[in-house]
């Protein structure tokens, strides 16, 4: 018998959202107990069964490239860690290489990719312990993915006046000096939190930079609301588009006495209202980000 998954949790990717319908590929780690023993116990004998291998969607079901399939010798029992996308396409992934036998642990690493249009968001699967087959019954692994990122994104105003017949718009946003790669430890938990990112020091290296720009199509060239000063409840418009919204590392930003300030540099212009869009001025303003925090799973957008 096959060995095939389902997926009835949905994650998000760049605004489309994972579905069995959509989602690429992930991939799939699996151990053996030979013994047939509980895949937690100390004196459980695993056995490397799955190493990274790809699973996509073939005629409406998920299955593993190469096929596998389970055991025909009774009592036993195969556990399950998967993650979304799997990194043969996304080589920013880094699953742990020392998959080894007896290994109840796996240690992802991920480096977000310079491109915003190219990032994904990492997913991963609760693991699934003890399955067995079953005999004339549903052999299908459910496969549950959670976030393990952080949604970012801008949105923006103006006061003050633009030239006649023109517009404001945000041609271009670099965010610098963020911890750009780590590890996430996913455990065999069912329960509970089942994966944790390694701790980013206050003082670790924050060397990693994002831009999006509106010939990029990660802005989308939105003409800014304009407001009128100390207005209580002003708008803001929103100019990131879907391929600009930033899938990040969780870290603090800017906590206090950090020697190295997370900032972003915008680059905004008069913009005329002709065929064209023709610039007819240029600049530029450096700004700190405040004192927050991307957390898993969270979402995070900043008014300015």
């Amino acid at each position: 018998t096959e060995i095939t998954f389902s997926l009835p949790y949905m994650a998000e990717v760049k605004a489309t959202e994972y579905t069995t319908d959509n989602l690429p590929s992930f991939g799939v780690f699996a151990t053996l107990e030979e013994s047939g023993e509980p895949f937690l116990e100390d004196d459980a004998n695993l056995e490397t069964f799955m190493d990274n291998v790809p699973v996509s969607k073939q005629g409406g079901i998920w299955c593993a490239t190469p096929k596998y399939y389970w055991p025909v010798i009774a009592n036993k029992k195969l556990s399950f860690f998967a993650y979304a996308p799997h990194n043969g396409s996304n080589p920013e992934i880094v699953p742990d290489e020392d998959w080894s036998i007896g290994k109840k642990n796996i240690s992802i690493q991920y480096t977000p990719h310079s491109n915003p249009s190219h990032q994904v968001d990492l997913c991963v699967s609760r693991a699934v312990l003890d399955k067995e087959k079953v005999v004339d019954g549903d052999n299908t692994v459910p496969l549950e993915f959670d976030h393990t990122l952080c949604w970012v994104t801008f949105s923006a105003n103006y006061v003050g006046k633009v030239p006649d017949g023109c517009y404001l718009r945000i041609d271009e946003l670099n965010l610098n000096n963020i911890a750009g790669t780590n590890s996430l430890v996913y455990n065999s938990s069912s329960t509970g939190d089942f994966f944790a990112w390694n701790p980013i020091a206050d003082d670790a290296v924050k060397d990693a930079s994002y831009t999006m720009t509106v010939s990029g199509t990660t802005l989308g060239g939105n003409a800014l609301n304009r407001i009128e000063k100390g207005e209580t409840d002003p708008e803001y418009t929103s100019f990131v588009t879907a391929n600009g919204n930033l899938y990040l590392l969780p870290q603090k930003v800017n906590p206090a006495g950090a020697a190295v300030k997370t900032s972003m540099k915008v680059t905004f212009s008069y913009v005329k209202n002709d065929v064209n869009n023709t610039v007819i001025a240029q600049f530029y303003a450096v700004m700190d980000l405040p004192e927050s925090e991307w957390e898993v799973a969270k979402k995070v957008r900043y008014l300015f």
